[in-house]
């Protein structure tokens, strides 16, 4: 299932921001938060999914 919904633009920008110094995605941000309110996210959800990631931070 999807869930999308509208933000500023500034606020977009700054999840892109923050998503490239945590070294994940901006779904990967939004996923951490719904973590953080209490919701039950699986750790699956807090994966890095793109081809070649696995979610763990670089090595360099």
């Amino acid at each position: 299932m999807t869930v999308s919904f509208p933000v500023s633009e500034s606020l977009h920008y700054a999840l892109k921001i923050r998503a490239a110094q945590e070294r994940t995605t901006v779904r990967g941000m939004m996923m951490k938060g719904l973590k953080l309110v209490g919701l039950d996210v699986p750790e699956a959800d807090l994966l890095d999914r793109r081809p070649g990631r696995s979610g763990r931070k670089d090595r360099t």
